[in-house]
């Protein structure tokens, strides 16, 4: 008997063992910053400028960078036809973004400044620093340099870490991310800090909530510059409709209840190994949206692919590099937004054929809402919630 109870401890243990091990590769995921290790074999061209339209910076952070809060911007501007919109880095290597996949960004800020660029909006997103003290004092300070009352500033969701930093904001309304909030109100206490709105717009000074936010905040910034006509049309474009552009927000924060869902989901449920397809002209605003809302799902790992290993370029002219070999990692499920033709010429590894989300462009479906969808279908309407939290949609 006791040789039956000390087997069964130990078998308790070890499933315990590998139960934490399976849990620890969502947890790791979710919060790893992979930096590029390719060879920086890119043409790094300046690109034309053209004087008929407005420049507009987005600002990155070569360490890291979330993907929604910089790609929407840069697509939702695109759309307007007015603008120009470029991604800004203190460096000319990919930028790695959070989540699963690299961009080679299109100016540098000492070249900005050489060329005497006077963008009409600059944008900031969430960067690698996470904290009051892990601030880029070069980013700070460049941005510091930039201010003037005729640039329009829009932070979004933890951008306002960078934005309090380097003091603008001071005096002024800001809002930021429902989870984030009390944090960062302890660390910077001179801006106005603004609770349960979607954006705040104070002067020519503009801020959003989180993350799923940068919509409602760039087509506010879209309908101040060219005027509600045009905002409506790049909103029906992406198919959004929201375009009252409200800014009553129920700003729900992460907290422990929360927190057991999540660990809930990942010791017990399917943690999947996601890939996303990038083609050539794939749409920035899909791609953003599909990665970071699957990132919160917390899979196993969540990677971007093409059918050569090769860099694409975006319906409006990024540089996209992918995080993943798709002959040779092993995938659950390829999401291919956009042209679906050429799969079947893809070789994917040997022993796991992936099943393949596809997006229809007849789909008249908000990106967002799309992918909330299945997931509730995956892992149910509670868990969606959890992800719509993350993303601070609601």
């Amino acid at each position: 008997m006791r040789r039956i109870k000390i087997a069964v401890s130990i078998t308790a243990a070890v499933s315990c063992v590998l139960v934490f091990i399976h849990g620890c590769k969502p947890l790791h995921e979710f919060y790893a910053f992979p930096e590029y290790k390719g060879a920086d074999t890119f043409r790094h061209r300046m690109p034309s400028f053209d004087t008929t339209r407005k420049i507009i910076f987005i600002v990155s952070d070569n360490k890291g960078t979330e993907i929604f809060d910089m790609l929407a911007p840069y697509n939702l501007f695109s759309l307007t036809g007015k603008v120009v919109p470029y991604i800004i880095a203190k460096e000319r290597s990919p930028i790695t973004v959070y989540k699963g996949l690299f961009i080679l960004p299109q100016l540098t800020f000492a070249e900005a400044d050489s060329l005497r660029l006077h963008p009409s909006v600059i944008i900031v997103p969430a960067l690698s620093g996470m904290s009051k003290k892990d601030q880029d004092a070069t980013v700070v300070q460049w941005l510091q340099k930039q201010y003037s009352d005729s640039t329009i500033f829009l932070s979004v969701c933890q951008g306002s870490l960078t934005m309090a930093a380097a003091g603008i904001y001071d005096g002024k309304q800001m809002t930021t991310h429902a989870s984030e909030f009390e944090s960062n109100r302890k660390q910077f206490e001179k801006p106005q800090w603004i609770k349960d709105v979607a954006f705040t717009v104070d002067r020519n000074l503009y801020s959003t909530a989180g993350v799923s936010n940068a919509v409602v905040g760039s087509l506010a910034v879209i309908s101040k510059l060219f005027g509600r006509s045009t905002m409506l049309r790049v909103a029906d474009e992406i198919n959004y409709r929201d375009t009252l552009l409200k800014t009553e927000h129920d700003s729900k924060a992460i907290k422990t209840g929360t927190k057991m869902k999540i660990a809930g989901k990942i010791f017990f449920r399917d943690n999947k190994k996601v890939g996303v397809l990038l083609q050539n002209n794939i749409n920035e605003l899909q791609l953003a949206a599909i990665l970071d809302t699957y990132n919160r799902t917390f899979p196993e790992r969540i990677r971007s692919y093409t059918d050569n290993n090769q860099a694409v370029q975006s319906a409006f002219g990024l540089t996209f590099i992918p995080t993943g070999n798709i002959n040779s990692d092993k995938m659950d499920e390829l999401h291919v937004p956009g042209d679906t033709t050429g799969l079947s010429t893809i070789t994917f590894h040997a022993n796991k054929q992936p099943a393949i989300i596809t997006y229809p462009q007849s789909n008249r479906e908000y990106i967002i809402n799309t992918c909330l969808q299945r997931i509730a279908t995956q892992y149910g309407s509670g868990f969606e919630s959890v992800v719509k939290m993350l993303l601070d949609y609601n």
